[in-house]
């Protein structure tokens, strides 16, 4: 159990599903709400002349830093991406960490690479996560409800 926790980070296999629910709790929890990724790209304005003139190690240097600088942020909860968090997964001891559990099923075509990857993917959100919420669909509301309880559990067991 983490003994300090700055914000609450939701990772799912469907991006676009952990970013709406993130924004979803943070105005129920009246925290504040970012996406990783969306930051991430915000800070490198240029990500494609950063790749192109200063190559894959420095890009990811630079997406690393803006990565420690949003995880410094406190009240907020985030949406972040698997991949973002499997590279990085050190950077977020301090944050707690919810994984979404989707079947593959419900797992959106725009998330080709985690739906091919599904056993593998799952399997280290389900190692690497404080919280692992398991759901049957992408049913907002009844998520939402589920991860404050979950939350709440997590928090009266300290």
């Amino acid at each position: 159990m983490k003994d300090k926790i700055q914000n609450i980070i939701l990772i799912s296999l469907d991006a676009k599903f952990a970013k709406s629910l993130s924004a979803a709790l943070a105005s129920t929890l009246e925290m504040h709400f970012s996406d990783c990724q969306e930051l991430i790209e915000y800070d490198l304005i240029e990500r494609g002349a950063i790749l192109e003139k200063c190559g894959l190690e420095y890009l990811r240097e630079r997406e690393t830093f803006a990565l420690k600088n949003m995880l410094g942020f406190h009240n907020t909860v985030l949406s972040c991406n698997y991949d973002l968090f499997k590279n990085n997964k050190r950077l977020f001891a301090e944050n707690l960490v919810c994984y979404l559990s989707l079947p593959q099923t419900e797992i959106g075509e725009d998330n080709v690479i985690n739906k091919l990857a599904f056993a593998t993917h799952h399997q280290f959100l389900e190692n690497n996560c404080d919280i692992i919420l398991s759901l049957k669909n992408k049913n907002e509301k009844s998520a939402a409800k589920k991860l404050v309880q979950a939350l709440g559990e997590y928090y009266e067991n300290k």
